[in-house]
């Protein structure tokens, strides 16, 4: 398992992520599955005020760990899991400063 090496920022957000699968018919026609209770959620995870230095050290650090499971604790939850495969990590600037942006799939421990 992985450890974030910076703490998320407040502006983290997390959503449910729906049990409800589409399906398409032989026939051609949309069904809906309930695939039941769904403890998975999905976090957007946000880091800010870093150096140049620390975001490229986070971005590696993310590009190495694609894979790996990360412990993440928002509201005093401890939420476990692995980063979102079609959510590459990113990063933008402004005033000098850096912040990254990523996306894990999780579930609460």
């Amino acid at each position: 398992m992985a450890v974030l090496p910076y703490q998320l920022s407040e502006a983290t957000t997390l959503e449910d992520l729906s049990p409800i699968r589409g399906s398409e018919a032989v026939d051609g026609t949309m069904r809906y599955i309930d695939m039941g209770a769904s403890t998975w959620s999905r976090i957007n995870c946000v880091v800010e005020a870093l150096t140049d230095t620390e975001r490229d050290g986070l971005m590696t650090f993310l590009r190495v760990n694609r894979t790996a499971e990360f412990d993440v604790v928002i509201n005093s939850v401890t939420y476990r899991g692995r980063q979102v495969p079609a959510s590459n990590p990113r990063w933008s600037r402004s005033r000098a400063l850096n912040t990254v942006t990523f996306a894990l799939q999780a579930q609460p421990i």
